[in-house]
């Protein structure tokens, strides 16, 4: 049996093989589904074309979507195909996919019927998690397919329950019959602009079934010399590849080129069996100059997501306000999770159909998608900023009522046409867009894309400046203050989504400093440090450096305002010249006001910044800590599995200023049964990292209609007062539940659900509490109710996938449920 399985991200396979050669080459884009000759066995409703690319591909792509709802087997046929006169005995499939999980058990897989036979598995899986984009390849012989049918098909299979998965993607589907030698040029990995001389690189593919041991490689600069370098001593079996790169450098030489490579001499023989897929050709740039590259941040966000509020707040906010100086950013405010952000533009809905983007938040840096999360923000900023670019990007705006303009002047180092320059103007910060996720103020947002989302298209020749003017009246738009606005500029290629450069205006790339601490602050810690960030690197206004010896020269700090007692501080600036540290030699006084400034600098470009202050008051003393149990005294009929909650109004220690960890937590807890001299009940307790909550749990429930009592000893706060002990008493009550809740007893319909949802529960008699979540985490139905059967009314809410969580005899059960109108 010779089966094989290569299995390799963004592996490109069998790309150029000969017509005669290829038997199914389907990439989806004909624009009509299931395309001519495939069909699909069941549920064809789950089956479509999209246009993602998510398998790894180019869009359009194959989408297997777990709605409608169906527990059975449903495949994607190909055409019958003849395979008569293959004549190597040997048969090549491959195919794209990536998978979307959501959770529990299912198959997909890869099988075969020949001469409308039973359907023979090749290859299947039952994924656990999700599967990135990758390529399947396999190469079968006679023993694992029938490689001389006159008439067989391929089925790419999906069986189970659909609601275990999300989606399912794929795309690329291929199957290719080897020849004896055919080695194939496969890839050519010569960079599209190149200031350095390079080598010639790329990847070949045995495509045949003769092992390779050696050929060589030529190369051609347009008409110019063809150079030779072999390559020998190799053992690339059938089916595997392998990445050369030639001793031999391509000049870099300004200009624009075609560079042509082609493989001979296969094995010593003079042709290979396929001359067809030999040769590739690419063209290629050397640039005339370079200059640094701008990275250029495009951000989908929206005031109504709540995955948004972190990110932005977390990370966005505070790496935009650090790095300002040397990027440019654009945030496009969606329109959904609904009702959507209130400055949703089409123009933003335009640039997310662009690139694909199909959730909140995300975040394109240079045309490419980026995690969003911090270190993956921080990568995507240091690899843009190591980056070239091949041409000066420049340009100034100024505002005349309600109508901006903008001049533009771009010097290209390199010829290219069809490119689009993006003039986008944006405000620093807004307001009133603030919905539901706790967001108040937003950075950067787009108003207006000049003169729409498309762009302008541009041709530019190496060495010739072009230059262009714009105009718009932005009266009617989402502009809060007219007098803080900016102007991004971004060059692109759209078919390729690169980014070229992009550019704040200068009238608009304004110096920014920034404290940590908001100006008339109240309730600031005692400890009173303060950091001063900049946009850009600063000295002192005659040009001289500032020093960690000298820096404070920079700084007043004084009590009450400018003219009060001066507060003993240490100061230090960074490295990198973008950040002051100012640190009180003391702890400041409570409930008092205090003064900081930061004197006049010098920024990038001469810019001299006017001296800029804050105030802020000191919190008030804490006190002793105030102890909060989530059972009042005296309370009655709390339930004997509870697990008790004791919060305190700051963070606590034990009376003597040592540390409560779980170790030592169990001295401070008196729970007993009666009173104080009771018997004492067996628990666990812990406290949260904030040493603000300590969570107590029976290590049994608790007897019904039992008194008991539960308390804290003295404990220390913040300002080093003692609180006394307190405690609370309370009585259990009777049992409630006669049977235990099984969770795999719910039955929820009907599903899709239209006006009404119906949750049967058999198994609860007593409380019950059920909660319906939207897919984006928004909490749209919450409620306590007893007996066997709920009644949701649906159609108050939107059409989409909701989440249903039930709570009942301790046990928690969830299950996703469609919301269809």
């Amino acid at each position: 049996m010779k089966r094989t399985l290569l299995l390799a991200i963004m592996l490109v396979f069998a790309g150029f093989l000969s017509q005669a050669q290829v038997l199914l080459d389907e990439d989806f884009s004909s624009g009509t589904f299931p395309p001519s000759g495939w069909s699909i066995s069941d549920h064809a409703a789950n089956w479509s074309a999209v246009a993602t690319a998510n398998a790894g591909g180019q869009a359009p792509e194959v989408r297997l979507n777990w709605a409608p709802q169906f527990n059975a087997t449903s495949r994607l046929e190909s055409p019958a195909l003849d395979l008569s006169g293959n004549e190597s005995g040997l048969v090549s499939i491959s195919f794209r996919h990536m998978v979307d999980h959501y959770g529990g058990p299912y198959q997909i897989g890869l099988a075969y019927s020949n001469n409308g036979g039973d359907w023979q598995t090749i290859w299947n899986v039952s994924p656990t998690a999700n599967i990135p984009a990758q390529v399947m390849a396999f190469q079968l012989d006679a023993d694992d397919f029938p490689v001389n049918s006159d008439n067989v098909k391929i089925g790419l299979f999906f069986s189970g329950s659909s609601y275990n998965i999300n989606y399912w993607y794929i795309d690329d589907v291929k199957i290719v019959l080897p020849l004896g030698l055919d080695l194939a040029m496969s890839e050519l990995l010569v960079p599209d602009f190149f200031v350095d001389d390079v080598p010639v690189t790329g990847v070949v593919e045995n495509m045949g079934m003769e092992e390779i041991f050696s050929f060589d490689l030529n190369w051609q600069i347009n008409d110019g010399t063809v150079y030779t370098e072999n390559f020998s001593g190799l053992s690339i079996p059938f089916g595997s590849s392998y990445n050369f790169e030639t001793e031999g450098l391509i000049e870099s030489v300004p200009g624009s080129y075609t560079i042509s490579v082609y493989v001979s001499n296969v094995n010593g023989q003079e042709s290979d069996d396929n001359a067809d897929n030999d040769m590739l050709q690419k063209t290629f740039s050397v640039p005339s100059g370079s200059v640094a590259y701008r990275p250029l941040f495009e951000s989908f966000s929206s005031s109504t997501c709540p995955p948004c509020a972190p990110f932005n707040t977390g990370v966005m906010n505070p790496f935009v306000a650090n790095n300002i100086g040397n990027m440019s950013i654009i945030k496009y405010q969606m329109s959904w999770p609904a009702p959507g952000d209130p400055y949703y533009t089409p123009e933003g809905g335009i640039r997310r159909v662009y690139y694909g983007v199909n959730a909140v938040p995300s975040l394109v840096v240079d045309g490419s998608f980026v995690a969003t999360n911090q270190g993956a923000v921080d990568n995507a900023f240091q690899a843009g900023l190591s980056r070239q670019a091949f041409m000066e990007l420049s340009g100034t705006s100024s505002m005349d009522g309600t109508i901006i303009n903008v001049d533009v002047e771009i010097l290209p180092y390199l010829t290219l046409s069809d490119l689009r320059l993006h003039v986008v103007v944006v405000e620093k910060t807004t307001y009133d867009n603030a919905t539901s996720n706790g967001e108040t103020e937003f950075h950067y947002v787009m108003m207006k894309m000049i003169p729409d989302a498309e762009g302008t298209t541009i041709n530019l020749t190496d060495g010739e400046a072009y230059n262009n003017s714009f105009s718009m009246d932005l009266s009617g738009t989402n502009i809060e203050e007219f007098d803080d606005l900016a102007v991004v500029l971004f060059i692109q290629d759209h078919p390729s989504r690169m980014v070229f450069q992009s550019a704040f205006t200068a009238h608009d790339e304004v110096f920014t400093i920034d404290f940590d601490i908001d100006n008339l602050s109240e309730g600031i810690e005692l400890d009173g440090v303060v950091n001063v960030s900049f946009s850009g690197p600063v000295t002192f206004t005659d040009g001289s450096e500032i020093t960690n010896t000298n820096v404070h020269e920079l700084i007043t700090y004084t009590s009450f305002d400018k003219e009060g007692s001066p507060v003993p501080f240490t100061a230090s600036i960074s490295e990198d010249k973008k950040s002051i540290t100012i640190a009180p030699d003391e702890l400041l006084d409570y409930n008092t006001q205090y003064f900081v400034e930061i004197a006049s600098v010098m920024g990038p470009g001469g810019f001299i910044t006017e001296p800029v202050s804050i105030v802020f008051t000191t919190r008030t003393t804490y006190g002793a800590p105030v102890t909060t149990f989530d059972v009042i005294d005296d309370g009655v009929d709390v339930p004997v599995d509870h697990v008790f909650t004791i919060e305190f109004n700051q963070p606590v220690r034990h009376a003597d200023g040592s540390e409560i960890t779980f170790l030592n937590i169990g001295q401070l807890i008196t729970f007993r049964e009666n009173d104080l001299q009771g018997d004492a009940v067996a628990f666990t307790a812990t406290i949260n990292t904030e040493k603000t909550a300590i969570t107590v749990d029976p290590l049994a429930n608790l007897a019904g209609n039992q008194l008991f009592v539960l308390g804290v000893g003295a404990l220390m706060g913040i300002d080093n007062e003692v609180s006394d002990p307190v405690h609370i008493s309370f009585t259990t009550q009777e049992a409630l539940f006669v049977n235990e809740f099984d969770p795999a007893s719910i039955n929820i319909y009907p599903n899709p659900a239209h006006a009404n949802i119906f949750i049967e529960l058999p198994q609860v008699h007593g409380d019950v509490n059920v909660r319906l979540f939207h897919i984006n985490g928004q909490l749209v139905y919450d409620a306590r109710t007893q007996g066997s059967t709920v009644k949701i009314d649906s159609s108050q809410f939107s059409a989409g996938i909701y989440f249903v969580e039930i709570i009942a005899d301790g046990k928690i059960a969830r299950r996703k449920v469609t919301v269809a109108h």
